[in-house]
This record gives structure tokens, C-alpha cells and sequence, in this order.
């Protein structure tokens, strides 16, 4: 039958905008392998158009040129130029050169580009330093340009690892492979890098790739390698940079051939920068200690802060003391712990006075120069992250469901720009009961974020054939807290307010706590305060204020009941305006009660991956009647638990396990 947008149909093609021509491949497979002697088409268009058709056969993989010419194996078959005009692909398979042909022990998977010669296989191979007695010195890094990547399509680079004992002789322990957006044009694309073991990987799926640089596929499709995902692994969707990472010590290792595979999943072309480089330890020891290339272990420098707690030196523990700076020079790291000690008795005044938290995060290059080249890329929207933690236990850089791993901080305050100070307001329920400390964790997404040379606008601006090696880009930071006091009603117009201790210093003929009060038309005689003011009194466990007033007479203040109950601020400032909605909400009212909540959701419904990445699930978010905090209720709504990464149900059918292997 004829076929149109309301009835059936075979295949499809779209196009819109500025597109005016486009093409619709079917391979025989694909038409029934002969068993269709003809088919229909059809074309619709919104608006009045004049179209012209043309359609072409050939037993190779073809491309009908605008002139109607076919150009067949994208150009790049030898037998073309032999015979022209004779059928050059007797299997529908063009024979594709070098670097267009696959390895000679390739396993054929359709798909992949080299049936029609549109994808590549070359060389990325780092430069080993020379044997002894040469003195020591680093690998050289690989590094090649992918040029116009179509979507969907393939490019493949081979690299050969040594053996364990070559390779620590040779002062190799980490292969990390790091690809980067070339221009501001490739900003909208979707790049993944699949490294696997002695043939080409083939897709997402289970057993197609040994190694990705998506952490969210790593941990449940591949079972060659138990490493987890490094923490703050860069996703192409906030840095436009994708990494993967092979160390010695990985289970997943093997020394031979290994091939890594190019994947643009978005839904335009893009262009990348490719660099495979050999580290002597962990992901070069961050910028932040020295590396003994003969055992692979990193010697992590102090700066003023504790040792650090991951091999690679990728985070560390640091001591704040109170209106001070601290300053971390510019690294590669992941996250960063920073303790403020005994911070609750240097408050003069919980009612009256806060903490002021102030950070700004500085970039550079790994060479250490900053400007031009230490600036982000415009399509880089990662932004380092600064959490408040209520407690010690809960400084870590994640775990739990989403929301929930956000809602264990008390706040958190995302820095914009660099060298852009953030400021945000930390009450004093957020000091830890625990320890009296103020414990605050600073992420960094945008470690192993790499500057390609090439940063034009134009998305034709070509990459050059062998580019320049991308410098990683570090970062560095500085943090401070203060105290800051806040006066009631802001002293009411007519008094200054003493930041330092939270009181007004009232004008002349005026008193009270807020300087509210005009002493010349009140009457009152021997009290002991002045009608119509209040007095503060802070209650920590309810993370409020309850204002007490001055009885009419002027005797005292009536201790007995609250005339107003404010909550502990825990908004922010300087450009922060909001955040904190990201993680727990504001504090407010519980009601009519004397009692402060912080809502730990909006209520409705989120769809939630649980911490390994099993399973996801929507679970619903209820308010209390009596004005309660808002919370995720336990367990997932029924019939919404749905298995990820190849998962599925076991024979309970209450859990997601691995699917057995298919024989073969």
C-alpha cells in the first residue's frame, strides 16, 4: 500500500531548516534480501516546495552526489580507479585501504563503518622513553584529530601495552586516554570513548568493550574491569571532554593490542582532539605531589594540608581557621575536605550572628600559566561546587539516591567564574553537633578537563592532521568564613548596625533592640526596657529565634511565649541567589510553631538511579499536614522499578542481577 504519515511504513527520513537535501541508504538486508521487486515512496512537506528525486543501485555502498553521480566506498576503494564501471563489491563489502580497512583478526560486526570505508583505523601510540643507560624520562603522548565525525559514526586507534615487568621498567603504570571538543561548533555533539582487549569494541551493550568514559555504563556493562569510575570522571555534556583511564594494577589489564573506539552519539558532527598519554603513577599524581616512577606511587606534597587520602592525590583534608584565607594552588584534584574547629563559641550572638562563607575557584594550565590559556571554553558549563556538610560522616563525594546524596549537605553554593567570589550565609545549625566544626567539601568536576589548541567559532575551521597535545587545565582555589552579624529590622532606619556582634547603635532618641522606639514620646519610667522592642533568644534545637517583647509597663521582657519566631538564615549572596535549593531547601516555619524545617524535596515524583546504578525507580515526595519537612517516602511507587546496563529481574523478582552470558 501507499504509505504517508498516518498509515505505515517502512523507513523514514526528516529533514527541516536549512537542510535541502537529503538521502535515505537501504542495504539489500534491509529490502528482503531480494524478495521485494519494487517499493513505494512518498514525500511531504509543510509548505509549498519544488523536490527532485533521484535514485540510484549499485552492489556497493553508495552516495548519490547533487550532479547524480554515485560516489561509491565513500571514494576510497582501490578497485574503483581499475574498474570504474564493473561492480567493485561482489559481496556488497567495499575493500577498503589502509587506514580504512579493520584489523586482520577483526570479528565482522555490521555498523561499524568498514563495509563502505567511512571509518578508520590508525595509530595512537605513546612515545616510550629511551632504555638505560639513557637517564629517565617521561613517555611522550600520542596525540590525532577526528575531523567531522558524523553522528552515529565510528573512528578506531590502536595501541600496544607492554608486558608488567617491560612496563615498570619503562616507568608505565596508568594509560590515559582523554578526547576534547576542537571548536565552540562541536559543543552540541555526544562523544563516548570504548577501549577493549584485542578486537574492535562494537557498541554499549555487555561484552562489546572492556573500558568507557561513562562512568554510568563502566560499572554495570563491562565485566572485564572492577575499578570504579574515577570521582569526578568529566562527562562530555557539562566539560565537553571524555576520559578513560588503564592502570597496571587494573584487573582489567593485559598487556598487547588494545583498540579504542570513537563513538558520536549526539545528533550532529563533531570534531575532537585525541591524546593517549603514559603517567609513571596515578593520573600524574594530580599537579599535586612527585611520582617514583620505578614503584608507581605518588609522594603527595602538604601545602599546608593533611596527607591525602587517594593514591593519586586527587583529594585532601585542610584546617580553615575563622576570617582567614586558605589557598590551594591550581591541580588536577577531584575534592577537597576543609574543616573549620570549634567554630559554634567564636559566634558572639547565635540569635544575632552567622557565618559568611566566600570562595572563588582560579584555572590555569598545567604549565601553571594563567589568562588566555587558563580560561574555560564557553561550552564548558561544569563549575567547581562548594558543600556544607552537617557532619564529618557525611563529606564524601557521593553515594545514595539523587536527591538524597545532594540533601546530606546542608548547603551547597556552585562558583560561576573564575576568580568570581561566591558568597553564601551559613546558619548555626549547620555547625556539626559532632565535633563543633563547620565541615565544608569542595568538588571539582572539571579535573581532567583538557584545552585543545584549536577554540575558533567556526565548526568548518579544520583540526590540524598531527595537533598539538592538549594541556590539561588545573584549578585552583581560595575560601574564607567570617562571622557577620545581622541586626533586627535592620535597626529600623534609624541606627547603625554593628556586624561584628549583631546590635544596633542607636540614633539619638531612639531605643529598643531595633531602635524602633522614639524615647521622646515614651513615658514609661523605671523599666527596664523600652516598650515595643524585643529581645532575642536563640533555641538551637528548633534552629530559630524566638523574639520576646517588652511588656507595655517597661517591667521586663515576657520570657514566657514568643511575640514572633524567625528561622536561622541559610540563603545566600554575591551571585548565589537560589542555590540552595539545590541541595537541602532554606529553612522555614513549621506552621504555626515554634520549630524550623528544611525541606528536603518539592513534592511530586523523581525518577532516582540507585548508588550502584542498578536499577531506577520513581519515588514520591509528600509534605507532612501539619507543615513537616518535605521528604522522599521509602520505596519506590509499584510498577515503576525498571533494571539498567543490561540488567534484569532474578527469579524473585525483586532484585536486578547480572544477565548470564549467552553461550558463544
Amino acid at each position: 500500500s501507499y504509505p504517508n504519515s498516518s498509515t505505515s511504513f517502512s523507513f523514514a527520513l526528516r529533514t527541516w531548516g536549512p537542510g535541502r537535501v537529503a538521502q535515505l541508504q537501504l542495504t539489500r538486508r534491509q529490502l528482503g534480501g531480494g524478495a521485494y521487486t519494487g517499493m513505494y515512496l512518498c514525500v511531504e512537506s509543510n509548505s509549498s516546495t519544488t523536490i527532485g528525486l533521484r535514485g540510484a543501485t549499485h552492489s556497493c555502498p553508495l552516495t548519490l552526489l547533487p550532479d547524480g553521480s554515485l560516489r561509491l566506498c565513500n571514494g576510497r576503494s582501490p578497485t574503483l580507479a581499475d574498474t570504474p564501471t564493473a561492480p567493485a563489491c561482489p559481496r556488497g563489502t567495499c575493500s577498503c585501504p589502509p587506514p580504512y580497512a579493520p584489523p586482520d583478526n577483526w570479528v565482522m560486526v555490521p555498523g561499524l563503518g568498514f563495509e563502505d570505508c567511512s571509518a578508520s583505523l590508525q595509530p595512537l601510540q605513546p612515545t616510550p622513553p629511551p632504555p638505560p643507560p639513557a637517564p629517565p624520562s617521561p613517555w611522550q603522548p600520542a596525540t590525532a584529530a577526528v575531523t567531522a565525525q558524523a553522528a552515529g559514526a565510528w573512528a578506531f586507534f590502536r595501541l600496544d601495552l607492554p608486558s608488567g615487568s617491560e612496563a615498570g621498567a619503562r616507568g608505565w603504570a596508568e594509560l590515559s586516554v582523554t578526547a576534547v571538543a576542537a571548536s565552540q561548533g562541536d559543543a552540541g555533539g555526544s562523544l563516548l570513548l570504548l577501549l577493549r582487549y584485542q578486537q574492535l569494541p562494537s557498541g554499549e551493550g555487555p561484552g562489546q568493550y572492556d573500558l568507557t568514559s561513562d562512568p554510568t555504563l563502566s560499572s554495570s556493562s563491562s565485566p572485564a574491569s572492577s575499578s570504579p569510575a574515577p570521582a569526578a570522571a568529566p562527562l562530555w555534556s557539562t566539560t565537553r571532554t571524555a576520559r578513560l583511564s588503564l592502570s597496571r594494577s587494573d584487573p582489567a589489564f593485559r598487556p598487547g593490542t588494545w583498540y579504542l573506539g570513537v563513538l558520536n552519539r549526539g545528533p550532529t558532527p563533531l570534531s575532537c582532539i585525541l591524546t593517549a598519554a603514559v603517567y609513571g603513577c596515578p593520573n600524574n599524581c594530580s599537579g599535586r605531589g612527585a611520582c617514583a616512577a620505578d614503584t608507581g606511587t605518588c609522594t603527595c606534597s602538604d601545602s599546608g594540608q593533611q596527607p591525602s587520602s587517594s593514591p593519586d592525590c586527587s583529594s585532601s583534608s585542610s584546617d580553615l581557621s575563622l576570617g582567614q584565607n586558605l589557598t590551594a594552588a591550581p591541580s588536577a584534584f577531584a575534592y577537597d575536605r576543609i574543616i573549620l574547629r570549634g567554630v559554634r563559641q567564636q559566634l558572639r550572638s547565635a540569635a544575632t550572628s552567622h557565618l559568611r562563607l566566600t570562595a572563588a575557584f582560579t584555572t590555569a594550565s598545567s604549565t601553571g600559566e594563567t589568562g588566555a590559556e587558563g580560561e574555560l571554553p564557553g561550552w564548558v558549563t561544569a563549575r567547581p561546587v562548594v558543600l556544607v556538610a552537617p557532619s564529618a560522616n557525611t563529606t564524601s563525594a557521593g553515594g545514595g539516591f539523587w536527591p538524597d546524596a545532594a540533601t546530606a549537605a546542608a548547603a551547597r553554593m556552585s562558583l560561576s567564574e573564575p576568580r568570581v567570589a561566591q558568597s553564601m550565609d551559613v546558619g548555626s545549625w549547620m555547625i556539626s553537633p559532632e565535633d563543633d566544626s563547620l565541615h565544608l567539601l569542595l568538588l571539582n568536576p572539571l579535573a581532567g578537563l583538557l584545552q585543545a589548541g584549536n577554540t575558533s567559532s567556526s565548526p568548518a575551521a579544520p583540526a590540524p592532521a598531527v595537533p598539538a597535545a592538549p594541556a590539561p587545565l588545573h584549578v585552583g582555589y581560595w575560601v574564607v568564613v567570617e562571622v557577620v552579624g545581622s541586626c533586627l529590622a535592620n535597626c529600623s532606619g534609624h541606627g547603625a548596625c554593628d556586624t561584628g556582634s549583631g546590635l544596633c547603635v542607636c540614633q539619638p532618641g531612639y531605643g529598643g533592640g531595633d531602635c524602633s522606639v522614639n524615647l521622646a514620646t515614651n513615658t514609661t519610667v523605671g523599666g527596664v526596657c523600652a516598650p515595643g522592642s524585643f529581645r532575642p533568644r536563640h533555641v538551637d534545637a528548633s534552629r530559630g529565634t524566638c523574639w520576646e517583647a517588652c511588656a507595655a509597663d517597661g517591667s521586663g521582657f515576657e520570657e514566657g511565649g514568643c511575640s514572633d519566631f524567625t528561622c536561622d538564615e541559610a540563603g545566600s549572596s554575591g551571585g548565589g541567589e537560589g542555590q540552595q535549593q539545590q541541595g537541602r531547601g532554606p529553612l522555614r516555619r513549621r506552621g504555626g510553631a515554634e520549630e524550623c524545617v528544611s525541606d528536603a524535596c518539592v513534592a511530586g515524583n523523581y525518577t532516582l538511579v540507585d548508588e550502584e546504578g542498578g536499577f531506577a525507580c520513581v519515588r514520591r515526595c509528600s509534605c507532612p499536614a501539619d507543615g513537616g519537612a518535605c521528604g522522599l517516602e521509602e520505596g519506590c511507587v509499584p510498577g515503576t522499578v525498571r533494571c539498567l546496563g543490561g540488567r534484569s529481574w532474578d527469579a524473585s523478582g525483586e532484585r536486578c542481577v547480572e544477565s548470564p552470558c549467552v553461550e558463544g
